[in-house]
């Protein structure tokens, strides 16, 4: 029998070129279901995130509507005569105060809806003036079919992410009813910036995530060095392990990093949001201050002649003490 320099047969060549494509197509196999199987577990990580996210939403949401007096909500028309009310600036400062209590709430706000299925904004949680406030009566044309299904049928709702002329929101809708009758009041929304929601749910899923890559890369290997056929071709196991588990550790330590960043640039956002907007209030407050007290001085004058004739003949008496 004719052998090769190696000692083999071309049988015994052909049989051990055979096995040994056999053992890498096992391998890739293992490799390509573990790479599946990671896609959708990380999937299934980050929906139900989002989903535990946006029922522990709709909580806050509760507590604020719940914290409203049906009696004074009742009374407001949704319309322009509503501005500059006391029972109307009294729910704005309680809706402001309710956003001021977490940075991750953007807007806060009632809405009502016309016959016609027309809805508009009761009052929200913007200072008067602000560029942001949605005033009394006005449209809310972006309006969605979730929002009309909440005022249709008064169960509450998370959507989104939904865009509107404000921004992309997550946003939770809780009907307000009364408690004598049953009947719906109005709606209570409550806005998270989409962006930030998305990066919150990226911080809770990455822990878990990165947790079954690991598990998965572990299995992996376990699974390449069981089918592999001959000892001298199988390393030392850390040797496999070293190059996935170190990609994994970068992958998680810069998606750690990535997010911290971000959260830390959104509280940096919101801080300065913020102290502007409070700047602007105390601006407002000072000007409106100014003005009565010019006002009362214009009055002043208008009323005593004395004082006038005062301030007339007083140059002309500085003048003349100047030429002396």
């Amino acid at each position: 029998m004719r052998k090769t320099a190696g000692g083999l047969t071309p049988t015994g060549q052909t049989t051990r070129l055979t096995a040994l494509l056999q053992g890498r197509g096992q391998r890739l196999a293992a490799l390509l279901v573990m790479l599946v199987l990671g896609l959708l577990l990380t999937w299934l990580t980050v929906y139900r995130t989002d989903h535990r996210m946006r029922a522990n939403l709709q909580q806050p949401a509760h507590l604020v509507a719940r914290a409203l007096d049906v009696a004074d909500v009742k009374q407001l028309t949704g319309t322009e005569a509503d501005c500059g009310t006391p029972i109307y600036l009294q729910i704005k400062d309680q809706l402001a105060s309710s956003k001021s209590s977490s940075e991750s709430y953007r807007f806060i706000y009632l809405m009502g809806r016309r016959p016609d299925t027309t809805i508009f904004f009761l009052v929200d949680s913007e200072p008067v003036g602000s560029e942001d406030e949605s005033p009394a009566g006005q449209v809310f044309e972006e309006a969605t079919i979730n929002d009309q299904r909440v005022f249709d049928t008064g169960t509450p709702s998370v959507e989104g992410p939904v865009t509107d002329r404000w921004g992309t929101w997550i946003s939770a809708l809780v009907p307000l009813t009364d408690p004598a009758t049953g009947d719906l009041i109005a709606v209570l929304g409550m806005d998270m910036d989409a962006a930030m929601w998305t990066w919150d749910v990226a911080a809770q899923s990455i822990p878990l995530a990165g947790g079954l890559w690991v598990v998965l890369i572990l299995t992996a290997t376990l699974v390449i060095a069981t089918h592999s056929r001959a000892a001298a071709s199988v390393k030392p196991l850390q040797n496999r392990l070293l190059i996935p588990l170190a990609i994994v550790l970068l992958l998680l330590v810069g998606g750690f990093g990535l997010v911290l960043l971000k959260l830390e640039r959104r509280n940096v956002d919101q801080s300065s949001r913020r102290e502007l907007d409070e700047v602007s209030i105390d601006l407002r407050t000072v000007l409106a201050d100014q003005t009565e007290t010019l006002d009362a001085v214009g009055q002043a004058l208008l009323r005593d002649a004395d004082l006038r004739m005062a301030l007339r003949t007083r140059p002309h008496r500085c003048g003349q003490m100047g030429r002396q």
